[in-house]
């Protein structure tokens, strides 16, 4: 957890490297992996539409496990925005599963139109 310099409380979510149907680039190879995480993250930029302004996708440097340095995407959001909060979990449970999932979901949508089938 951290702060923004609007003392609003910040949180996120990980995401994930990749997308979970795909093989994943080896963290050995420190910048393809980055590079990676930063193509998913483009994606679920991409991807999602009507994203609240206090929620935004992003990647995320964790240090100290036993592999080392590794990068996930997240979903950052102001947990006193309802709207942000509900829009980071929503985005949690409908990642794309794979590289070609590029079709748009829109969260504001009625529920039964964005279900996946």
């Amino acid at each position: 957890m951290c702060y923004t310099s609007r003392m609003e409380r910040k949180n996120w979510l990980y995401l994930g490297p990749n997308p979970c149907e795909e093989e994943c680039v080896s963290m050995n190879d420190y910048e393809g992996h980055r590079a990676e995480v930063r193509r998913y993250a483009q994606l679920l930029t991409e991807v999602f539409v009507n994203i609240p302004d206090g929620a935004w996708f992003g990647v995320k440097r964790e240090d100290g496990s036993d592999a080392g340095t590794y990068y996930e995407a997240v979903i950052y959001y102001f947990e006193n925005d309802e709207e942000a909060s509900n829009f980071a979990f929503f985005v949690e449970s409908n990642c794309p599963q794979r590289w070609k999932d590029t079709k748009k979901i829109d969260w504001k949508a009625p529920k039964e139109s964005i279900l996946r089938k």
